[in-house]
């Protein structure tokens, strides 16, 4: 299998910190990684931001190990686009694993940083699915 799509659910302790939807097609044959990524937060700076990501993967004794993926990125002197760096260390076949990642919200704001969140596979649903 070269192309499949992957979902994960992010989040920290509950109510803590934002919590991510991330939506990924992986392709094992360039060992890259390609999707979109959805973060709301509802402490602090209230905010949804969706960011389209790509990157790529390394494989570790036989595990997916390590995913690394960055948003679009401003090349403007002053960024004005959101911004997001995303590192998933993945195990139990891309079941389960951990997130620390870094965004900000217009680009040129406050970085909002978030480490060891909980990354958990979510079952894949059909495109017609509410």
């Amino acid at each position: 299998m070269e192309l499949f799509p992957v979902s994960y659910s992010i989040a920290g302790l509950a109510g803590t910190t934002p919590t991510m939807q991330l939506n990924l097609t992986v392709d094992t044959a360039r060992r890259s990684v390609r999707g979109h990524a959805n973060i709301s937060s509802l402490i602090g700076n209230v905010h949804k931001l969706a960011f389209d990501v790509d990157g790529y993967f390394l494989a570790l004794d036989g595990e997916p190990g390590i995913i690394v993926l960055r948003s679009a990125v401003s090349f403007l002197p002053l960024p004005i686009l959101p911004q997001l760096d995303l590192v998933l260390s993945l195990t139990n076949g891309w079941k389960e694993g951990k997130a620390s990642y870094m965004y900000t919200a217009t680009g040129v704001g406050e970085r909002t940083v978030v480490q060891n969140a909980i990354v958990t596979l979510q079952q894949p649903r059909a495109i017609n699915d509410q």
